[in-house]
Formats: structure tokens, C-alpha cells, sequence
């Protein structure tokens, strides 16, 4: 490494702002922190010498260690008679470096080979031509050439400009609708790896599979998310705000930016997804600028100009109106990619007066039978108002009211929303709202995915004494990415919005009916199909359980758990429990509030429950688990946790019930489908899960609410306002069976609870 020729070079350091200036290897400095000074030698790589702050009188040793490009380096200091280092010393340079002085325009962790620093990476394609991005080696000439299936190339050249810190976009056009193209990259300092990207289907095109995510900080690792993503084999990928993370350091330049945004771009789990799959991007705060920066940000200009830098899109924002938005049509799809910060005033407006303007036109004039919108920011959440939380609601509620109600009233269909930005991945829906025609406007569903490589946020909103939000159906604090998965084929489900974790596994499945995009009659709506989790497409069970019918309505108030102890049982209803004499077969007084009766558990949401013979109980609710200890009637230290990583096999959310039988085995109910988990193993035991329909004579096929027992050798299993009893020994439901609840369990049915 060559840090360069003699001269004032500014940094941004652990002591603030720094100067230094190097006459050859002696090197000289001052720095912010109480006026303090440095001399010291540079050898090789590493600069050694001596700090004072002669206010404080105070004095010491130092050593700093530049990266290989000269942009930055990590050191320590030390007082005078120190045994040993007190802090670290680190630094990035300000400056942005010129023709000659040795230092590079790439990131530390850029490529050390090759006509590339960093890239390439595939941006905006069309049906006819792609842009393929990239940052070169040096000012050389640098040429792309593309082969297609038949054998025919096209070359072009460009001479990168450092001006533009070596980084620029081709654009390659005569290409054909929805074909593969392989392609290189070559200079004088050899050639890339053979990569392919694909070009856009015609709009006639019938599928769509689109991944996306938010809140990429971490970056010096490798990321199995990026790696799961790649072989999910989307057609796009959209990166939707934080796509790196700004702090100090990063903002205090033009180029601190710019390194800010390479070293998360040569991620080495990345490179072969941004290399084949056409990638978009919008921003948010972090690569914005500073945590929650809008409008009156003084650098934004500078953010803009990065941010075009670094991606390869057709357009940003309109003449009349300066940001990142814009629209991108991808077969049965278009994209609104919306900017939520150039023209963001917090508690004011998100997107401002033109682009809001632009995007309904936009929507109007759009033929896509789905039209996505894509926001850094939630619409739809309630309690991010209370939690104070960024989001529309909070930050332009009526920007948000204007959006909803022009989708309602002006009849645009086929309109779905997908956001990031929270560290937290959410389902969340609208019911349709009423029209001036006396029909009901379409639903509104949003996809939040994040964070891609942060940390999920430690506080939920489902969760005891956290405020009540109608329009979230799930929420999961892990790592995320999401994927709309678009096919009109796919008759009453023709949209799939789907959350992964890092490793690929489904977190939940949500179909969504075209059908339900547009308005309907009052009435004919029914409530949303509960996701499923990660066995995609599972069928409906057959046979012996399919004569007891389809599953009743999932009211709210059903019975969703039942608990037995000893010759008792609390039946969970919504939020409330009823103790019952099972000998007596009466209600033991009036129903009790759950937080009452299992402190500390979910209020609201008890999906299954589940009494163990460790003397523990377990409360399911949406992906989250609690542990209860029944002796000390309270919840253990800790949870909830995610019952995907400590429930190896079973469902990762929505169980429908759970039963522990007395062999040393349980069971896990959900949908058409159930598990067998041994206690002692902790596991779920091979070949599940299995349908309901074949192995449980004379049980429903799908859809069980709840199970109570054993007891006296048999298990009650509940589905709305009936029940069947089932006999472990013989292994199938007892004649006569499903009954009302109430002629079963005299008191317990939502008969009796109704009149009570």
C-alpha cells in the first residue's frame, strides 16, 4: 500500500475530526478532542508515534494501521507508563482520493483482482434491454460483452471516470422479452466470471415471482440470507431502505458515503445474487443519512448523487420533482418504488404533494393486473402511532387517508403494498372499505419484511400490555426476507405474499384472491385465509374425516385451548378462561380473565395449549411460545421465544391445537395436517407431518380449535360448537360423534357462554 504524496489529508476518527499532514514517512496532525496533536513514522502499513493534549496535560503513545486501499485505519492509544493499550484509535478518510496518490476509489473488502473493484451487478431490465452496474479497476477501458442463447455478442466499452469514483452503468438494448444472456466483463487486468441475467417478460406474461427486503447493516460476514435468496431463483430482487447503514463516519463526505455503500455491496454471499438477478432499490433514513433524516437533511443532494451512483435503474424521480421514485413494469407487474425521505417532514408528509400527485396518475393509467406499491415505510399499523414508531400513520396520515381512499373510490384493482424498515416482519390487512356506489372498496394487505442482516427488534406489538392494532394478522422478530409470488393462473390465489428466515424455510404463506383487489357487494367478503407456514400447498384431507363436512367459521370467540389439572380444566375463549368440574361436569363460577388466570401469558391470541409432564404448560400464539409453570402459576424467565429454533420440526406458527398423549408422545394440529412430537427426544418423529383426514377416524379433516384431556382414556377434540370423542385405546372417535359442546360439556359451549 502507498498512502500517497505529501499533504493535508482530513479524516473522521475516534477523536473526532483529524488532520494530518505527511511529509514522506514523518506525519503530523491535530484533532478535535481537547485540542490534541499527533507526530509519529510511518512504516509499511502502520503509523506510530505520539498524542498530546497539552490543556490536560496529557500525553501518549499511539499506533494506527491502514486497510490496503489508504481509506481508513484502526489503531489504539494509550497514557504515558501504560502497561497496556486503553482504546481504540479508528478512522476513515474524508478526502476523496486523486490521479497519483496511491490510495484506491474501492471499498477495503473490494475485489483484489480482475477489471472490477466491486461488482458487477444486474439493475433494471426491460423486455429489450438491461443495465448491468459496476465499479472498474482504474479509468482503462473497460467492456461488457453479452452472448446470447444463439450464439450472436454484442461489445460494449466505456472508460470509467474517478470523478464518478470509477463506478458506471451499460445499458445494453436489442435484446429479446424474457431470454437468458450470459456476460463478461474484461480490461487489461483480466476478465470476470461468465454471468446471466434475464430480461424481462412481455406484459402478457402471466407470473411474477419478486423477493425483497430492508435493513442490510451487518456486511462484514458472510449472510446466509443472500445465499437463500439467490437460490429462491427470483425474477427481481428489491432492496426497500437501510440497504446500508450510515452512522457518523459515513456521512461526513461525499466519499465516506460512498465507501459506506461498496463495502455492503462486495459482501461475498451477495455478489452472486446482485451478478444474475435484476435488482431495484429505494432509500430510507440510514441510507439517507442520519437515523430519522427527512427533507431538512442539508446533504441530501449528496445522498441523492450516491444513491444514483450505486444503482443501475431507468429513471429517478420526475423533472418537477427531485427523489428516487419511479415505476417498473415486469410482466403481470408494475412497481411503484416510492421515496419516503426527500421530501419527508416527520409528522407532516412522507412523500409530498407531486410524487403522491404522480402516483395516483401512475395507478390510473397502469394496465398491470397487480400493481405493487413499494414504501421504506409501514402504511397500515395502528401501534406504531402509540410506540412512535416511523410510519404513515404516525408521520402523513393524511397522505395515507388520500392513497387508500383514491384506491377505493376511483375503482383501482389489483393494488397490494409491501415495507420494510421496522426490524420486525409483518402481515397486515384492511378490510374494504365502503364505496359511494353502496359496494365494498377492495382489501388493502401489506408485506413488511425486516431486517435482512440487523437485529430484530426486541419489542412486539402482539404481546401482553403492548396497545391493541387491528391490521396485524402476524409479526415475527427474526431475520426475514420476503417474496410476492405472482401467478394468474393460480384461480382464487393468484398472489402469495410469503416471509422466509435466513435459511429459506416459510415463516407463513398468505394467498391473496385477485378477486378481493377490486370492489365487491357488501357481505360476500368472508375473513382472510389463515397463512400457512413452511409445507407450501399442503391439500385438504380426504377420507374418513372428510364426512363430518367443511370447518365452521373461525369465530372469535371459539374455544381455543383447554388445560386439564388433575379432575379440572380452563377453557380459553378469546381472552377469557372458564374453570370446569370435569367429575361434575359444570363451570366452577364465571369466566376469569386469562391474564388472571395464567399471568403473563398473551392476553389476546392463544392459539393452542398444552399441559406437559414436566409440570410445565405451553401457550402457542401466532410463531411465539410462552413456558408456564404450573406450580408457581407463572410464566418462566425469558419468554416468549420464536418456537421455530426451539421446537425442531413443528410448525414455526399457527397451531391450531396441541395434546400431550400418555404415551410419551403429542400432537400438533394445524390446517389439514398434524405432527407427532416425542417428549423425551424433543423432536417431532420422522414422516411428519401427515394429513388429519386418514389417520384419525371420525375426526375432522381440518381445522381443529382445540383437544382436553386425557382423561379416563379418551381426548376431546373441538371445532366451533361441537366436539368428538375420541378413544386412545381403540384409536378412533366413539359413535355418535361430532356433538354440541354444551350436551357434552354442559356450560362450556358458546351457547351457554352466549346467555350467560
Amino acid at each position: 500500500m502507498t498512502l500517497g504524496t505529501a499533504g493535508e489529508r482530513v479524516w473522521w476518527s475516534s477523536f473526532g475530526r483529524l488532520v494530518f499532514d505527511a511529509a514522506g514517512d514523518a506525519w503530523r496532525g491535530r484533532y478535535e478532542h481537547r485540542g490534541g496533536t499527533l507526530e509519529g513514522r510511518l512504516e509499511g502499513e502502520v503509523l506510530r508515534g505520539t498524542w498530546s493534549e497539552p490543556s490536560q496535560g496529557k500525553s501518549g503513545p499511539f499506533e494506527m494501521r491502514f486497510d490496503a486501499t489508504g481509506n481508513g485505519f484502526r489503531g489504539h492509544w494509550k497514557y504515558d507508563g501504560d502497561p497496556g493499550w486503553r482504546g481504540p484509535w479508528d478512522g476513515v478518510l474524508c478526502d476523496t482520493p486523486v490521479e497519483g496518490d496511491g490510495r484506491s476509489l474501492g471499498s477495503w473488502n473490494g475485489h483484489e483482482g480482475g477489471p472490477l473493484l466491486a461488482g458487477p451487478m444486474v439493475g433494471e431490465v426491460g423486455t429489450n434491454d438491461a443495465r448491468v452496474w459496476v465499479q472498474a479497476r482504474d479509468g482503462s477501458e473497460l467492456r461488457l460483452r453479452v452472448t446470447a442463447p444463439d450464439g450472436r455478442e454484442q461489445s460494449l466499452s466505456a472508460w470509467p471516470s474517478r470523478a464518478e469514483w470509477l463506478c458506471g452503468t451499460f445499458t445494453v438494448a436489442g435484446l429479446e422479452p424474457d431470454t437468458s444472456y450470459a456476460y463478461v466483463l474484461e480490461s487489461a487486468h483480466g476478465t470476470t466470471p461468465r454471468a446471466h441475467f434475464r430480461t424481462a417478460p412481455l406484459p402478457t406474461a402471466r407470473k411474477a415471482r419478486i423477493a425483497f427486503g430492508s435493513c442490510y447493516d451487518v456486511h462484514d460476514r458472510p449472510l446466509p440470507i443472500f445465499e437463500s435468496i439467490a437460490q429462491e431463483a427470483p425474477d427481481l430482487f428489491l432492496f426497500i431502505g437501510d440497504n446500508c447503514y450510515y452512522l457518523e463516519p459515513d456521512w461526513q463526505s461525499e466519499h465516506t458515503m460512498m465507501l459506506a455503500q461498496l463495502r455492503n455491496r462486495c459482501n461475498p454471499t451477495l455478489a452472486p445474487l446482485l451478478a444474475s438477478v435484476p435488482s431495484l432499490a429505494i432509500w430510507d433514513d440510514h441510507d439517507f443519512g442520519p437515523n430519522d433524516s427527512d427533507a431538512r437533511y442539508p446533504d441530501k443532494d449528496r445522498s441523492l448523487r450516491v444513491f444514483e451512483r450505486v444503482w443501475a435503474q431507468r429513471s429517478y424521480g420526475l423533472p418537477d420533482a427531485t427523489g428516487v421514485f419511479s415505476s417498473v413494469r415486469f410482466g403481470p407487474v408494475e412497481m411503484f418504488l416510492l421515496d419516503g425521505r426527500y421530501e419527508r417532514l416527520a409528522r407532516q408528509q412522507i412523500l409530498g404533494a407531486r410524487q403522491l400527485d404522480w402516483l395516483e396518475e401512475r395507478l390510473r393509467a397502469s394496465s398491470a393486473p397487480v400493481k405493487l406499491v413499494v414504501s421504506g415505510s409501514q402504511l397500515l399499523p395502528l401501534a406504531a402511532v402509540e410506540k412512535d414508531w416511523e410510519c404513515f400513520r404516525r408521520d402523513a396520515p393524511g397522505e395515507l387517508e388520500r392513497l387508500l381512499r383514491f384506491v377505493c373510490d376511483e375503482d383501482i384493482r389489483g393494488v397490494v403494498y409491501v415495507s420494510g424498515d421496522v426490524h420486525l416482519g409483518y402481515l397486515l390487512h384492511e378490510p374494504g372499505r365502503a364505496r359511494p356506489d353502496g359496494q365494498v372498496g377492495p382489501e388493502t394487505w401489506e408485506l413488511t419484511a425486516s431486517p435482512l442482516s440487523n437485529e430484530p427488534w426486541h419489542e412486539v406489538i402482539l404481546a401482553p400490555g403492548q396497545p391493541y392494532d387491528p391490521y396485524i394478522l402476524r409479526e415475527l422478530a427474526v431475520q426475514n426476507y420476503g417474496v410476492v409470488d405472482v401467478d394468474l393462473d393460480r384461480t382464487g390465489h393468484e398472489i402469495h405474499f410469503v416471509l422466509k428466515d435466513p435459511a429459506g424455510r416459510t415463516l407463513f404463506d398468505q394467498p391473496i384472491a385477485l378477486g378481493e383487489l377490486g370492489p365487491g357487494k357488501p357481505g360476500e367478503r368472508q375473513a382472510p385465509a389463515r397463512p400457512g407456514g413452511g409445507r407450501e400447498g399442503a391439500s385438504v384431507g380426504a377420507g374418513a374425516g372428510a364426512a363430518l363436512g367443511a370447518p365452521a367459521p373461525r369465530s372469535a370467540d371459539r374455544i381455543t385451548a383447554v388445560l386439564t389439572f388433575g379432575r379440572t380444566a380452563e377453557f380459553v375463549r378469546g381472552e377469557t378462561c372458564l374453570a370446569y368440574d370435569l367429575d361434575a361436569r359444570t363451570p366452577l363460577g364465571a369466566p376469569a380473565s386469562v391474564q388472571s388466570v395464567f399471568p403473563g401469558t398473551a392476553v389476546r391470541g392463544i392459539e393452542a395449549a398444552a399441559a406437559w409432564p414436566n409440570g410445565k404448560a405451553y401457550f402457542f400464539t401466532g410463531s411465539r411460545y410462552y413456558r408456564f409453570d404450573l406450580a408457581r402459576r407463572a410464566v418462566d424467565p425469558g419468554y416468549p421465544l420464536d418456537i421455530a429454533p426451539h421446537w425442531p420440526g413443528v410448525f414455526p406458527e399457527r397451531i391450531d391445537a396441541a395434546v400431550a398423549w400418555p404415551n410419551g408422545k403429542a400432537f400438533f394440529f394445524r390446517g389439514s395436517e398434524y405432527l407427532r412430537y416425542d417428549i423425551a427426544a424433543d423432536r417431532v418423529d420422522p414422516g411428519y407431518p401427515l394429513p388429519i383426514a386418514p389417520h384419525w377416524p371420525g375426526v375432522w379433516a381440518e381445522g381443529i380449535d382445540a383437544a382436553l384431556g386425557p382423561l379416563d382414556g379418551k381426548v376431546w377434540f373441538f371445532r366451533g360448537d361441537e366436539v368428538v370423542r375420541y378413544d386412545i385405546a381403540a384409536d378412533r372417535a366413539d359413535p355418535g360423534y361430532p356433538r354440541p359442546i354444551d350436551d357434552e360439556w354442559p356450560g362450556a359451549g358458546r351457547r351457554s357462554q352466549s346467555s350467560s
